[in-house]
């Protein structure tokens, strides 16, 4: 007889063989076999679609029996064994058939619904106004109408081609960012992440901020192999934050702070958010050259984030950490440098030698397996390799799920010249002002990176703002790098701000407050991507004089910004002096005058050092 725990059992044993058959399958199509690109964008994004609804289970009671999920299953593999077929009979010159539109509606539809069980209503809803939009546009204003198109154009567009569902955004999903992920599967699941944690107390635990020190450092290595805010927040949180209340942080500091540390993560090298590979497609450059130029803005994000929660621990009198708490430094090189290894191979292979990221990952996995052989033997590995392939498939379902959708707004965006036109209706909002179109698209970008995950946030200002951006004059990578950077940063923006709702899911205080304490502390971090606009010397784009020059400029600014916004400087500062930090600031960055510029760091360091000058007189005749 047939137990619902049997019932269960059976359903998670299948979900673990799907997850698995799917890593294999990356590993065969990105750095073993020959396949064609379709076939390889329906393959993966079934897989997705498969172990989205195995676990999510439709009935309440999680019975793997469950009509509705079978059925959904055995359509979704129909549908794509019929895409598969007929594609290259529509590529020779074929018709398209009732079947084939028939396939492609039921296919959309199962997409939006395994959108909504992983993501909410939020991209689905988003998804069907454009579909909508593409039938009904003769009735739209005139500034937005068009012709509307027919259920078969439609269909043959954004199902039957490579424009639409299966487009560059699925693509980079069933290569870079499904290779690098596994890795980071392989990375975790190796125990990589205790390595990281003891590594950030060993160097920075003695801070006053140690415990908050630690997990930005943590989180940023963490992160930048993840790539994805919430789930770092519930990898390094656990050990994080209950360290950070112990030492005195109220417990919506410490969500805040935490989560905070985990965004950072999308935009920081070497692996960085699924969204940076994309815009390497976008842009047809190396993805290595996406993360050179990420190096300086994610050292501005977390120097911001450290001066902040630095001026948290002096303002509150936190206690520091024992030395019994802290692990030597030595002791844990000693004990997890072998963990650490593959990742060293991986930014080599990547920055020095510049292979390709799917061949980098591919590698590096090969250098994780043996050295967990050598020195955990046969067993352990094989438990490592079939534990490594499930988490890997599993990490990236939704992310290729989300780039399916993406691929639909696009298609839709494309086919009707939305894409054209909002992007005229950009530059006449802004009146050709850069720095209005810019905020725009900070809002833009914001707002739909808190309804939808960074990568199809990102994606979708990429189609319809970016155009303009460079139209006014911003490179390329600069245009973009900002639309990625504020699409991350919504994960900590009120009022949906998901990395902070999951810290607040461990600190079980209250998601709203939690959120609100996230953008005080990051403030300072939010004005970066205008720094790196109007200085793209920040994305190592200019003479290494420039370079240096902007990069310590911007370093005294966030610096100086972080100090007057928090009201401390080694101890609390009045209004005059952050007012004069302020001004200093600003005469940095506004303007191309270098003498001006100058003058407002000269300022900032004049003011910084009389004020410790003073305090420092002032602590000697005490």
């Amino acid at each position: 007889m047939n137990t619902p725990e049997k019932n269960k059992t059976m359903r998670f044993k299948i979900l673990s063989i799907t997850a698995i058959a799917m890593s294999l399958f990356t590993i065969y199509t990105t750095s073993i076999g020959v396949v064609s690109i379709h076939l390889q964008r329906t393959v993966h994004l079934t897989f997705a679609v498969i172990l989205i609804i195995l676990g999510t289970s439709h009935s309440k009671n999680k019975n793997f029996k469950s009509i509705i999920d079978l059925f959904l299953i055995g359509i979704v593999i129909i549908c794509s064994i019929q895409l598969i077929i007929t594609y290259p009979n529509l590529v020779a010159g074929g018709n398209i058939t009732t079947i084939d539109i028939t396939s492609g509606i039921i296919f959309i539809i199962i997409l939006l619904e395994v959108a909504r069980r992983t993501m909410g209503w939020t991209l689905p809803i988003i998804a069907l106004i454009a579909i909508s939009y593409s039938y009904f546009g003769s009735y739209f204003p005139q500034l937005f109408a068009h012709k509307g198109y027919s259920t078969e154009r439609l269909i043959d567009y954004l199902f039957l081609t490579s424009d639409g569902i299966f487009g560059v955004a699925l693509g980079t999903s069933a290569t870079f960012i499904a290779a690098l992920v596994l890795f980071a599967a392989f990375l975790e699941k190796s125990g990589a992440g205790k390595v990281f944690i003891d590594l950030a107390l060993s160097l920075v635990g003695r801070t006053q901020s140690g415990p908050a020190t630690v997990a930005i450092f943590s989180s940023s290595l963490m992160g930048s192999i993840s790539g994805s805010a919430a789930a770092n927040v519930m990898t390094t949180g656990v050990f994080t934050i209950p360290l950070m209340r112990r030492v005195g942080y109220r417990s919506h500091v410490a969500g805040a702070i935490e989560s905070v540390a985990s965004t950072g993560g999308q935009i920081i090298p070497p692996i960085m958010g699924a969204a940076a590979f994309v815009m390497a497609q976008y842009l047809g450059v190396p993805y290595a050259q996406i993360a050179l130029a990420a190096i300086i803005p994610a050292l501005l994000y977390y120097l911001g984030i450290f001066f902040s929660v630095n001026a948290q621990a002096g303002k509150q009198g936190l206690k520091r950490l024992e030395h019994s708490e802290i692990p030597k430094l030595l002791d844990v090189l000693r004990r997890g440098w072998i963990t650490l290894v593959p990742l060293v191979i991986l930014i080599f292979l990547l920055l020095v030698i510049q292979l390709s990221p799917i061949l980098s990952a591919m590698y590096s996995i090969i250098s994780i397996l043996i050295l967990y052989l050598l020195q955990n033997g046969l067993k352990a590995t094989w438990e490592l390799l079939v534990s490594s392939l499930e988490a890997g498939s599993k990490a990236v379902t939704t992310v290729a799920v989300a780039c399916g959708i993406a691929g639909i707004l696009v298609g839709v965006f494309m086919l009707t010249g939305l894409s054209y036109r909002l992007s005229e209706i950009l530059i006449d909002l802004s009146n050709d002002n850069l720095f209005l179109l810019l905020v725009l698209m900070m809002v833009a970008s914001m707002i739909l990176g808190m309804g939808v995950p960074a990568t199809p946030a990102y994606i979708i200002i990429a189609v319809l703002a970016i155009p303009s951006a460079i139209q006014l004059g911003v490179t390329p990578i600069a245009a973009h790098m900002f639309a990625l950077y504020y699409a991350a940063l919504a994960n900590i923006t009120p009022p949906i701000a998901i990395a902070a709702f999951a810290a607040s899911s461990i600190t079980e205080d209250h998601p709203m407050k939690t959120a609100f304490t996230a953008f005080k502390v990051a403030i300072v971090v939010y004005l970066i991507p205008f720094l790196f606009v109007y200085n793209p010397a920040l994305l190592l784009k200019g003479t290494q004089i420039e370079i240096i020059y902007m990069t310590v400029l911007a370093f005294i600014v966030i610096f100086a910004l972080s100090s007057s916004f928090a009201g401390w400087l080694g101890e609390k500062i009045s209004l005059l002096i952050r007012g004069l930090l302020i001004a200093g600031s600003l005469m940095g960055v506004i303007g191309d005058n270098v003498t001006f510029k100058l003058l407002g760091i000269s300022l900032i360091v004049i003011v910084s050092a009389y004020f410790y000058l003073w305090k420092k007189i002032a602590i000697k005749n005490a």
